[in-house]
């Protein structure tokens, strides 16, 4: 199955559930997620210090373009849908 199909239905967003609306998550991307650069130091004291991707670049979205994104990733969602429990089954 597809894994944006609930896409829409599956919020918190990122590996820490940080975004609990799409459009905050667009915007990260957008930016480039841009983190701190360790200094010198933190990299020698921390081994796992987290590092943005080289290949992260900031996006230059416009505001309407995020919009179309999120319209796009809306529209692919599927609904919402719960089959009820019939009362007996037939025998």
């Amino acid at each position: 199955m597809n894994r944006l199909f609930y896409v829409m239905n599956t919020d918190s967003w990122m590996h820490n559930g940080l975004f609990d609306n799409i459009t905050g998550l667009l915007n990260m991307y957008n930016s480039g997620m841009q983190m701190n650069t360790a200094t010198p130091e933190q990299k020698e004291k921390d081994l796992l210090y987290p590092l943005t991707d080289p290949l992260m670049k900031k996006l230059n979205l416009t505001q309407d373009e995020i919009g179309d994104i999120q319209s796009f990733l809306q529209a692919i969602t599927a609904s919402k849908y719960r089959m009820n429990r019939p009362d007996s089954l037939p025998r």
